[in-house]
């Protein structure tokens, strides 16, 4: 029997057999849409809290391990990985007729869209060239193998400061066994502080410093006899022979990729931390991913701030660049092509389109607010309305006078029990529709970023409030 799909209460579903033919039927079962924006409206609602110490759990405990017992470091600095399996890394099953059916797709993309090829073709060139990837062979499907092979295919960002397009590896594709690779490997602990902690700090210094790490996933090398499982199948022509490559580095894709990194930069930085006192201090405190949100108190103590975290982070082949700061000297320390260029500043810090942002402006200090609202003739949905008030990005609690409207229309929608693709009621809708076209009256505000907190402020009080 082939999969069926079924218009359910919890929207469309899939089920059934994904192999008919196969003795072993391998079922599945989704009925994720729902599900998915009823957690995104429990999120909306969930208060943002601050980091707590917590106690790992046994699996993270073995992937730290893992990563202390093999961990290396080559001559030139980087830090070589393992890659942190669930005990030893099991049959995957055959995956190589995947990787070469989506290959064929994404070829049927660059017929239509020849500048996305080039563009394609020119970062894994890149790769080639800086040795993250090396050709194994040309492809032979006669055969299959031990090694996993990851589809892959491209994500065009044209905000980006840096590379517009760029290649997403598939870590989670199954195959004929039922399993990824993502299946059988350790999401490992998360390692960094939250967001609001360091944006918090951040705000505690009188001059600013931002920076990220170029490619910093890509820094960390996987040792030899776990890159099989990170092979991947490509041609630069559709002429040409395919051929199959090998990821060298840490690919981000795979589910053990954030921990690998940050582990790595947090290692040399507890190594180092003898020779770098303050700069080992701010990777371990200050680093989210690979975005930097630090800063000092004097012009003098952030230009060798700047300098030392440069040092540091080189020695481990982490380039830091794309530095910002309010201070001009600061930034006339630096090689131009270490500046970021493109101001004012995202501070999203993820992949995710927001309805509204938060913007730095490093020549005033400020926070701004950019609202990213598209112009529509559709009727609200409750849908729509989750859509774009669950991405207004407000870490600190700045705007919630604001987003609270939205919560308490929520409050009002289920006592409506409408269906996510229903239209608004009249009442409803013409009220959201007020308060979505008053969005945009908040990029008028700006918030300082200091807040005059630092080593010469010798009191501060907290005032707070609460309703029995």
């Amino acid at each position: 029997m082939y999969p069926v799909a079924q218009n359910t209460e919890f929207g469309w579903i899939l089920s059934g057999a994904t192999r008919p033919q196969d003795p072993v039927q391998h079922k599945i079962t989704n009925f994720h849409l729902k599900l998915e924006l009823e957690d995104q409206l429990k999120k909306f609602f969930d208060q943002e809290e601050l980091s707590k110490e917590r106690i790992l759990t046994q699996e993270e405990v073995q992937c730290e391990k893992i990563f202390e017992e093999t961990v290396q470091r080559r001559d030139d600095g980087r830090f070589v990985v393992a890659l942190p399996f669930k005990g030893k890394p099991k049959s995957l099953g055959a995956s190589k007729g995947q990787a070469f059916s989506r290959l064929m797709k994404l070829e049927s993309r660059f017929k239509a869209n020849q500048e996305l090829q080039e563009e394609y073709v020119k970062i894994l060139k890149e790769y080639e060239e800086l040795e993250h990837t090396s050709i194994i062979g040309e492809l032979d499907k006669s055969t299959e193998s031990t090694s996993y092979y990851l589809p892959h295919h491209a994500v065009f960002k044209p905000e980006s400061t840096t590379t517009k397009t760029r290649v997403v590896f598939d870590a989670s594709a199954r195959t004929t066994s039922g399993l990824s690779l993502n299946d059988l490997l350790m999401t490992g602990p998360t390692l960094q502080q939250d967001l609001m902690s360091i944006l918090l700090r951040w705000r505690t210094h009188r001059i600013s410093i931002m920076a990220d790490i170029a490619k910093m996933y890509r820094q960390v090398v996987v040792r030899k006899e776990d890159r099989k499982y990170q092979r991947f199948l490509f041609r630069e022509k559709i002429r040409d022979p395919i051929l199959e490559y090998e990821h060298n580095m840490v690919t981000f894709g795979i589910t053990a990729a954030t921990y690998l990194a940050v582990k790595a930069l947090q290692y040399l930085a507890k190594i180092e931390k003898d020779n770098y006192k303050e700069a080992a201090e701010v990777v371990i405190r200050d680093f989210y991913m690979d975005d930097c949100m630090s800063g000092a108190d004097t012009v003098q103590q952030a230009i060798r701030l700047c300098k030392d975290l440069k040092e540091l982070l080189a020695k481990a082949q982490f380039p830091l660049r794309k530095f910002v700061s309010n201070s001009a000297e600061v930034l006339e320390s630096l090689p131009e092509a270490d500046r970021e260029l493109k101001l004012p500043l995202e501070i999203n810090l993820d992949s995710n389109i927001k309805t509204l942002g938060i913007r730095y402006e490093p020549t005033t200090d400020v926070f701004r607010f950019k609202v990213n609202l598209e112009k529509t003739k559709m009727p609200p949905t409750k849908r729509s309305m989750l859509s774009e008030t669950a991405s207004l990005f407000d870490p600190l609690g700045w705007l919630a006078p604001v987003i609270v409207r939205a919560k308490i229309m929520f409050q009002d929608l289920r006592k409506e029990g409408l269906d996510w693709k229903q239209e608004l009621p009249q009442n409803i809708a013409s009220v959201w529709t007020e308060f979505r076209n008053e969005l945009h009256q908040l990029e008028n505000i700006q918030i300082n970023r200091w807040n005059h907190f630092g080593a010469g402020v010798k009191k501060i009080e907290i005032h707070g409030f609460s309703d029995a």
